[in-house]
């Protein structure tokens, strides 16, 4: 979903700030502001074992099978969850998560496995009852935002002082792609995002 919106500027001789002192109209006129707000939801996933269990079967397709929780349980543990060690896509409550120090530079780096007892690799001769294209990951948000002043010098001189900002709340968009639950070490941990982060652009021209 996209939504655009503006709003008109003030000028002389419209309804309102006509008559009042030049300089003050010259300051409050010629005002516009514009956007773009972007809402996108992601691809959906489900989770998988990468075994095969039957002959001329891609495993990477293979559901898993859930054993210590129902469906609908585990997607009530699904979402975006900020930790110290990092921000995670799964509820840490489900995953065991360890941390090492690089000894030379002191970053500090965690790691993360799903808790056993919660799926597990389909049985040979049987698919999992993960359910496909069951889970989204997380959605994209962003506002961008024009705003731009014009002021007349003559009858059609003008100044104009612009702002363009991309993303103006500075809202990250995180990525979230391990769906192998058991073969990754960083397994329901974000470790990417998507689009831009907030940039600011001014401009200022003169029109004719």
């Amino acid at each position: 979903m996209i939504l655009v919106f503006k709003v008109i500027r003030l000028a002389a001789g419209r309804r309102y700030l006509s008559n009042v002192w030049v300089p003050v109209r010259k300051a409050v006129e010629g005002w516009t502001i514009g956007g773009i707000f972007t809402y996108q939801t992601a691809t959906p996933f489900y989770f998988t074992s990468n075994r095969a269990t039957y002959n001329s079967f891609n495993p990477a397709n293979n559901h898993d099978q859930l054993v210590g929780m129902t469906f609908e349980e585990f997607k009530k543990n699904i979402g975006v969850y900020w930790t110290p060690m990092g921000v995670f896509f799964i509820n840490p409550t489900l995953l065991t998560i360890k941390t090492s120090t690089n000894p030379t530079t002191g970053a500090i780096t965690a790691s993360s496995k799903l808790k056993d007892g919660i799926l597990a690799a389909p049985t040979p001769g049987t698919f999992g009852n993960f359910p496909l294209n069951s889970l989204y990951g997380p959605n994209f948000t962003q506002t961008d935002i024009t705003l731009a002043k014009r002021t007349y010098f003559s009858e059609r001189g003008n100044v104009e002082f612009r702002v363009i900002m991309f993303n103006v709340a500075n809202h990250p968009n995180f990525v979230y792609n391990g769906n192998v639950f058991d073969e990754s070490s960083s397994f329901g941990k974000i470790t990417s995002t998507t689009g831009i982060e907030r940039q600011i652009s001014f401009s200022l021209g003169v029109n004719w």
